[in-house]
Formats: structure tokens, sequence, C-alpha cells
């Protein structure tokens, strides 16, 4: 190789090293160490994570949120993620989820679907039962770091009163910071806020299907309860649909009959008012007629059964007459006595 080659060569491999330093440097600098996660109720930040944080310029803050501002993970009840740039270090993935109004039970497989009847999951039992654990210990771990944080502040409060005010400032805002980094949105992958709806009548049901109802505008109903039952946080055991759209909810006993949606976000309100005085109750509460001046509401026990009645009836019966009994022998303990006065006085 004459000169003017090895030059070329050397030139070549000294860009080499320099685009190998460079993008070493690039990377590292750029190391995504710290991902906020925002917005996620049905999946885990670790999960959101895991699915969005894909390919060779993943972990890249620079790279990722200027080529991926946008992911849509293949996940159930995930819209989209969007990514954004906070620090060199630093991500935040901002989750858009898709949100379930409704599930129907169809052979120990739950139906997931949402504002327009589509399908987007369907999970047996088993599944249900693994994400309730999950959203249990999730829950568990929540408190946890909620007492963590708490006690930590009060620590900082007794330290601010020995230390002086400029190092309670400063131990207070990390506080604040740690208590701002932790997620205040409630976690909840059994999509423990999502009512059992039946009485919809819907067949060949699968995922990514419509579910093929007689009236599409019962979804928009479902949507507008859906939202009211967990403002007011009065989930049913579940909804049921009458053939003319009309609803009841069921509690154990207590049957709320809703009729039509008209003044629908009212008559939930009432009912959050009046379910706890309905506790261990049986019977109807009939909201069905109810207007904005409606002053009572009628609440139809149910008649107990006849061999409820027999019991009942039998065992006043024996109180009675154990009552009489016991009547007796006190009339006779006092006729003893009354006799023997009548002996000690005729004595004497």
């Amino acid at each position: 190789m004459n000169h003017k080659g090895r030059r070329l060569l050397r030139s070549f491999l000294l860009v080499l090293v320099v685009i190998v330093v460079a993008a070493a440097v690039f990377f590292g600098l750029f190391y995504v160490t710290d991902v906020e996660v925002v917005g996620n109720t049905r999946y885990s930040a670790a999960q959101i994570s895991e699915m969005t944080l894909t390919g060779p310029v993943s972990y890249n803050s620079v790279l990722m949120s200027m080529l991926n501002k946008t992911v849509y993970p293949d996940a159930a009840f995930v819209e989209s993620v969007q990514v954004k740039y906070l620090g060199r270090n630093r991500l935040r993935l901002e989750v858009q989820e898709k949100y379930p109004i409704g599930y129907l039970d169809v052979n120990g497989t739950n139906y997931y679907f949402d504002k327009d009847g589509l399908v987007l999951e369907a999970l047996k039992e088993q599944e249900v039962i693994a994400a309730q654990k999950e959203q249990a210990r999730a829950e568990a771990d929540a408190a946890q770091d909620k007492t963590t944080v708490s006690s930590a502040s009060e620590n900082l409060q007794d330290q601010s009163l020995m230390q002086g005010g400029q190092t309670a400032g400063e131990e207070s805002g990390t506080v604040e910071k740690a208590s701002h980094n932790s997620s205040d949105t409630v976690f909840r992958p059994a999509l423990t806020d999502v009512p059992k709806i039946e009485g919809l009548n819907a067949s060949n049901i699968q995922v990514g299907g419509i579910l093929k109802v007689k009236d599409a505008s019962i979804f928009q109903t479902i949507l507008s309860l859906t939202k009211l039952i967990d403002k007011f946080g009065i989930q049913p055991d579940y909804v049921e649909f009458a053939a003319d759209q009309t609803m009841t909810l069921h509690y154990e006993d207590v049957r709320i009959q809703i009729g039509s949606d008209t003044l629908l976000e009212e008559k939930v309100s009432r009912v959050a008012a009046i379910l706890p005085e309905l506790e261990g109750l049986s019977g109807v509460l009939h909201l069905e007629d109810y207007a904005k001046d409606t002053q009572n509401i009628i609440f139809d026990r149910d008649k107990p059964n006849a061999s409820a009645e027999e019991s009942s009836a039998g065992q006043i019966s024996e109180a009675s007459e154990a009552d009489g009994n016991n009547q007796e022998d006190e009339g006779s303990e006092g006729g003893q006595e009354s006799t023997e006065s009548e002996e000690d006085t005729e004595n004497n």
C-alpha cells in the first residue's frame, strides 16, 4: 500500500474512532435512567415502560423523544403513550387509556367493552383473581409509601424546630418532591370500577368485535351510568337492563329501579344518599318515576316466605307459653308466701 493509501486508511480509522467515541458519549450522556409514568390505571409503571421503551434508541432521551413521540403499544386498555423529554436522563410517559364502561360475564369469561360496544379484552376467572391480587398488593404498597412520606414529613418538621428555617425549607422541598413524584392515580388493574352488565343479550362476542345489540344508544347510557357510579363510589353487584333499556342496580338483596336515563345524575346521587340506610334489608327502591320535585321515595320490603313466618310464629308461641308458665310459678310462689304469712299471724 502506498503512502497515499495509508494516509486515507489512517484518516478513515480516525474518523471511525471519532464517530464511535462521539456515539458512546452521546448515548452515555443521554442514557435514560429515570422514567416517570402518568395516567396509568390498568397497567403498572413497569409494564408501561416495558411496552413503550423498545428498540435500540428507546433508552436515549433525545432520540426517543424526537423519533417516537407517540407510541401505540399492543395492549388492550392503552390507546397511546406520549413520550416527553424532561431532562438529559429523564423521560415522561403520558398514557392515554381506553375506557371500558362495562363487562359481560359469559361462561366464566369477562368481556370488557367501550362506549362504542367494542370488545377490548376477555379475561377468564383465574386472570381476574390474579389481577385482584395484584391490585391489592399495589394498594398496600401505595398505603405504605403514603405512611412513609407522612412520617418523613413529621420528622422534617421536628428537625426544622431544632435546626432553623433554612435547613427546614431545604428538607421540606425534598419531601414535596417525593410526594410529587408519587402517583395519585388509583391503580386498578382488576377493573374493579367497571360494572357487570346483564340483559344486553349480545351474541357472537369476540375481542376486537362490536357487541351486536338492538339499540346501540344503550352504550351511551352505560357510559353515563358507569361514570356516575364511579363518581359517587357506589359500585353495584351488577346492572340489569330490561328490553326497554330501563335499568336496575343490584346490591345484594336490594334492587334499585332507576328506569330510563332521564335525570340520571340526580337519581344516582339519591341512591348514594339512601343506600347506607338499606344495608341488611331486602326489597325494591323505586326511582323509575323520579322527578325534580319528588319528595318521597318508596322502598318496598320483600315479604318473608311462609317457612320463615311459621318459624317466627312458633318462636313467639313458645315464648308466650314460657312466660305463662313463669307467671303460674310466680303465682304459686306468691300463694305459698301468703299462706305462710297467714299461719304466722294465727300462731301469734
